[in-house]
C-alpha cells in the first residue's frame, strides 16, 4: 500500500527485492496461468470473425483490469464508466477509455467474445457400456 507521504508499506511477502514491492499486476499474473493468457488466440479468432482486429495477452490483461476497476464504481449502465462528464461536482468522471486504455466498444466485444476453451469437433465419444440404474 502506498501511504500519503509516498511511502510504500508492505506486509508479509510483498517485498520482491531491495526497494521493490509487488504491484497489483504482479498479483493478477500470479493467479492467472500462462496457459490461460496463451489462449488469447481463441478470442482473437472470434474477434476476426466479427470483423475487428485480433487481441493480445496485454490487451486481455488491460480488459480484466478495467473489469476489476469497474467494481469500485456505482453506475447505472456500463456505458457510464466511459463518460467524460463527472456525475457530481464531488466525483471525477470515470473516463475508462483514457484511464484504462480500453475503448468501450472493445470492452463490450470482449464481454461477448472472450473465449478460454474450444469445443471438440464432432459429437462426444460413446462411453462403451450402457449401465442402467436399478
Amino acid at each position: 500500500m502506498r501511504a500519503l507521504g509516498d511511502e510504500v508499506i508492505a506486509e508479509g511477502g510483498d517485498s520482491v527485492g531491495f526497494g521493490r514491492s509487488r504491484t497489483p499486476l504482479d498479483y493478477f499474473l500470479a493467479v492467472s496461468s500462462k496457459d490461460q493468457l496463451a489462449r488469447v488466440r481463441l478470442t482473437s479468432a472470434k474477434l476476426v470473425q466479427a470483423g475487428v482486429l485480433p487481441t493480445s495477452p496485454g490487451e486481455l490483461v488491460k480488459t480484466f483490469g478495467a473489469l476489476l476497476l469497474s467494481t469500485r464504481f456505482e453506475f447505472g449502465s456500463r456505458a457510464d464508466l466511459w463518460s467524460t462528464t463527472a456525475p457530481t461536482k464531488h466525483l471525477p468522471a470515470p473516463a475508462f477509455g483514457s484511464g484504462t486504455g480500453v475503448p468501450r466498444r472493445r470492452f463490450d466485444l470482449f464481454g461477448w467474445l472472450l473465449t478460454f476453451s474450444q469445443a471438440p469437433d464432432g459429437p462426444p465419444a460413446a462411453s462403451g457400456g450402457s449401465e442402467q440404474l436399478r
